[in-house]
């Protein structure tokens, strides 16, 4: 007995179990229903018409379609995306299909003619009243030759209002997931990898359907990452032999410039290289209504950073990030940014504090029912809001592109019609595939001009304005690990001893922003612990390696010949570029140090600093002397100086003349007493 089987994903080509055909093949897919086209938006007079392959069946088998009221609750959508709408309204003529579906799939299909209540009757059993607009499921069931039911798929008819219906249509957010797909550990060696052709193609011909469809809002979550590499590309000299290769050789998985081209009307084939694609999301962006959002610099797990207590690493890799968009595409709404990773409360909070308070976020971020849109924290003071990018609407990943589409559009549909307020953020994924670039251009297509729908831009679902949902609950923060927390610490003590080495190098930034993007690539979350740490390790052993360049004898003697003198310092430096360092001279009350710290810059191998120094009185005395960074904060090398004077004071030399002159006096009258008795004997 074949099993009934229900669409249980979006767009996903309905298929049953393997069945023998009339031949005694076996069909290894099944039973298998696919949609070539169908109607999304029809007329209150109009045709709705659909066209698809069967397959995987044994000949005498059909089509069984039945039509239900339109959906006014959120329970009807539920039952009918799960595949199971409720209270027929009527059951079409049965579709025989032609051939042998066993041996090869068969086209067929049907079309419903409806007409409204101040409309003319049209005969026929595929002829449907149906007296109000709104989003109408269809049910179709693949029965075989002996009328059991073994495959159901629901579509929708939306039926489009007439001058009795009065539709408020649904604000709908529309939000572009442009990255790449590139690992993690393929950018720890080089930061500069040429971005893949499928990734090239895929971003362009995403690029170009925004551009082709101008009056849809859209927000772009573009990654800095990404546009860094296009920009390195471009300024990269061209390999002839590689550019050769890359433009012949394709995946068999993906679309190529010219399968896009072909896939989506309207464009023409152009190259795919990076100029091209920046400049094709450049102009996605012009239209109004378009907006690019906040992003930080790498793949980052905001909670885990915060987690950590890096507050600051937070803060730092969307400020670069929010520069690296504006100096490539246009300036980031600075207030809005897509957490793709976990979010909890401590973290919105500190988002909160770098400027960014509405949030994009995951479904599993939440506690209890999800948000139907922008809603406070609860527990958080404040401007933050947070609104859910449900994976279910996502455009792309599909089997049934052209189911996909219309099942998404009826969902969004269908918010008209159902009470309460809803915003729904559907995320977009890049178009990879045939099946993508279709399920792209219908779903565009269809919510165009589409009276259900009023796309708008996402800056208005955070909106003050704006329809504002109840507090959520969001999830508590993760765990981190031992290993994090090493990594961390590390991290700490690299920026604050880069920024002690940045105060030496004043003239060759680069020196610095090479360590420093090292840093911030050791933060993408996708790298595991080990390689984080060794990165970062890597830069603390550059970071010394040159302050060792730095050095002065760890000891000498000065002799001072006169009171005030001088000796020189010698500076031994073999860094490549000239390198600022501080002087700091420490002694006794024995010696006066004219200039205690000296700032001085260092250009040879040797440089020789004149060190004055005062004697207060002979004799040896000690002389510290340190050589720091500019800022302070790293002892580059010290010593210690014995300084000998053997000069005499003024006050030492006045006693001496006096002592001497005491001394002379005395003698002058001994010898002088001693002759006189000598000269009167003799007379």
């Amino acid at each position: 007995m074949a099993t009934t089987l229900l669409l249980g994903f979006q767009g996903t080509a309905a298929r049953g179990t393997p069945r023998v055909g009339a031949n005694g093949s076996q069909s290894t897919a099944g039973p298998e229903l696919r949609f070539i086209a169908q109607d999304t938006l029809v007329a209150p007079d109009g045709r709705f018409t659909a066209f698809l392959q069967v397959g995987g069946i044994e000949p005498g088998s059909d089509l069984s379609v039945d039509i239900y009221p339109a959906i006014t609750t959120g329970s009807q959508l539920t039952a009918a995306l799960d595949g199971e709408p409720r209270g027929s309204i009527g059951t079409f003529p049965a579709v025989n299909l032609p051939g042998d579906p066993s041996l090869a799939p068969v086209q067929t299909g049907f079309a419903i003619e409806l007409w409204s209540p101040d409309g003319a009757t049209k005969p026929g059993g595929w002829a449907k009243r149906l007296t109000k607009a709104g989003v109408y499921p269809l049910r179709i069931r693949l029965r075989d030759a002996d009328n059991k039911t073994v495959l159901t798929v629901v579509t929708f008819l939306i039926r489009g209002p007439d001058s009795n219906d009065e539709v408020e249509p649904q604000p709908v957010f529309l939000l572009a997931d442009i990255r790449s797909a590139t690992p993690a550990i393929e950018l720890v060696d080089n930061p500069e990898t040429p971005v893949d052709e499928d990734t090239l193609v895929s971003v362009k011909a995403l690029s170009d359907a925004l551009r082709r469809h101008r009056d849809l809002p859209a927000g772009l979550a573009v990654s800095p990452e990404l546009v860094r590499r296009l920009e390195a590309t471009i300024d990269r000299p061209p390999d002839t032999e590689e550019a050769s290769t890359t433009s012949t050789t394709t995946s068999s998985s993906t679309v190529t410039s010219e399968a896009a081209s072909t896939t989506i009307p309207g464009d023409d084939v152009e190259p795919s290289g990076a100029p091209e694609v920046l400049a094709s999301l450049s102009g996605a962006l012009h239209p109004e209504g378009r907006e690019l959002l906040s992003a930080p610099a790498q793949t980052i797990d905001p909670s885990e950073l915060n987690t950590l207590g890096l507050t600051d690493e937070l803060t730092r890799q969307y400020r670069i990030g929010q520069q690296i968009l504006a100096d490539a595409l246009e300036q980031p709404i600075e207030e809005a940014a897509w957490i793709r990773t976990h979010l909890d409360r401590p973290t919105a909070t500190s988002l909160a504090r770098v400027g960014i308070n509405g949030l994009v976020m995951s479904p599993d971020a939440v506690i209890g029912s999800q948000p139907v849109t922008a809603s406070p924290i609860s527990g958080i003071g404040g401007d933050s809001l947070v609104a859910v990018a449900d994976s279910s609407l996502r455009v792309g990943g599909h089997s049934d592109p052209v189911l996909a589409a219309n099942r998404l559009v009826a969902r969004l549909a269908a918010g008209a019609s159902i009470d309460g307020p809803a915003s729904p953020v559907v995320p977009i994924d890049l178009p990879r595939t045939d099946h993508d670039h279709q399920e792209l251009e219908s779903v565009f297509t269809s919510i165009e001009d589409n009276p259900f729908i009023d796309p708008r831009p996402l800056s208005e679902l955070f909106s003050p304005t704006g329809v504002i949902g109840q507090p959520v609950e969001l999830a508590p923060p993760t765990a981190v690990t031992d290993a994090e927390r090493v990594w961390a610490g590390d991290l700490v003590r690299a920026r604050s001893l880069l920024g002690s080495y940045a105060s030496m190098v004043l003239d060759h930034t680069e020196l610095v922003e090479s360590r420093a993007d090292r840093l911030d690539r050791s933060s993408d979350h996708r790298l595991d612990s080990s390689t984080r740490t060794a990165e970062v390790a890597a830069v603390l052993g550059d970071i010394q390696t040159m302050f060792d360049t730095v050095s002065i004898p760890t000891s000498d003697r000065v002799t001072l010949g006169a009171r005030d003198a001088q000796f020189p310092l010698i500076i031994t430096s073999t860094a490549e570029v000239p390198t600022r360092v501080v002087v700091e001279l420490s002694t006794t009350d024995r010696l006066t140090i004219a200039e205690p710290r000296i700032e001085v810059v260092l250009t040879d191998e040797h440089t020789e600093i004149p060190v004055h120094l005062r004697s207060r009185v002979p004799g040896d005395t000690p002389l510290r002397v340190r050589v720091t960074t500019p800022d302070g904060a790293v002892l580059l090398s010290e010593g210690t100086y014995s300084v000998r004077s053997t000069a005499v004071s003024g006050v030492g030399l006045v006693l001496t003349v006096g002592a001497g002159m005491f001394l002379a006096v005395w003698w002058g009258r001994h010898i002088w007493r001693n002759r006189r008795p000598r000269g009167r004997h003799a007379r």
